[in-house]
């Protein structure tokens, strides 16, 4: 009776085993198609997916190809437009095509070249002249020639003028000045850009870009209202 009761045992033991191998072969395939696929859409994006990519690369038909999809030109991500993307990246290009498909000149949102957790307030123009390198002077010329604000300040009062004078941005400077940029960062401001152009700063390369910046902001009668430390 025991040997018996073994043996069914064993029968049916080895019968649940042989059906549950067709379970698993059926499976398994699925899982896999499953994990491509998912892997694959990731690679592939959205079309606003690829206008951001190309804002920052530089890639016109990538952008055009985006925008022939009829994705929104002004919409954010993580507060970002495309239009201030390519313009902190320094890409003309870009610029020029966003701006010819209704692009905002002045909306305000976050720059994420400058800080992953920057304030929701930069503009475009902001964007460009914290940047260095001739074609960031270009970008804000560009930007300036379509009509952007120059004085439109970010949420702690400062302007594009204090984002190229704390960078020490020579000539980005006198193309904001020559556009009609308050000197002093406009009503409000809580520092001037020649408080950005004076701000102490631990990396050497900033030092003479600045000096030479703020020499000139005082000959055109900036106003200093930090003293950094210093006795007025």
């Amino acid at each position: 009776m025991g040997l018996g009761t073994s043996a069914q045992r064993s029968v049916l033991v080895t019968g649940w085993r042989e059906r549950r191998k067709p379970h698993i072969r059926r499976r398994a395939p699925l899982g896999i198609s499953a994990v491509a696929i998912t892997l694959l859409l990731t690679a592939c994006g959205t079309p606003q997916d690829d206008l951001f990519r190309a804002a920052r690369s530089g890639e016109v038909a990538a952008a055009r190809n985006a925008i022939a999809a009829k994705v929104d030109v002004n919409a954010k991500r993580d507060g970002e437009t495309p239009l201030i993307a390519a313009s902190a990246a320094c890409q003309l290009g870009i610029v020029n095509v966003l701006l010819a498909s209704g692009a905002k000149l002045n909306e305000q949102g976050r720059d994420r070249s400058f800080h992953f957790m920057a304030p929701v307030g930069s503009t475009p123009l902001m964007a460009a002249a914290r940047q260095s390198g001739p074609n960031c002077t270009s970008v804000a010329k560009r930007l300036i020639n379509a009509g952007a604000d120059v004085n439109v300040q970010d949420p702690d009062g400062r302007s594009a003028l204090y984002s190229a004078a704390l960078n020490g941005q020579l000539d980005t400077v006198r193309l904001l000045l020559a556009a009609g940029a308050d000197i002093d960062g406009g009503p409000g401001a809580h520092d001037t850009p020649l408080d950005g152009a004076t701000l102490p700063d631990s990396i050497p390369d900033q030092a003479k870009p600045r000096a030479e910046v703020a020499k000139l902001l005082r000959e055109l009668g900036g106003t200093q209202r930090e003293r950094w430390g210093q006795n007025p």
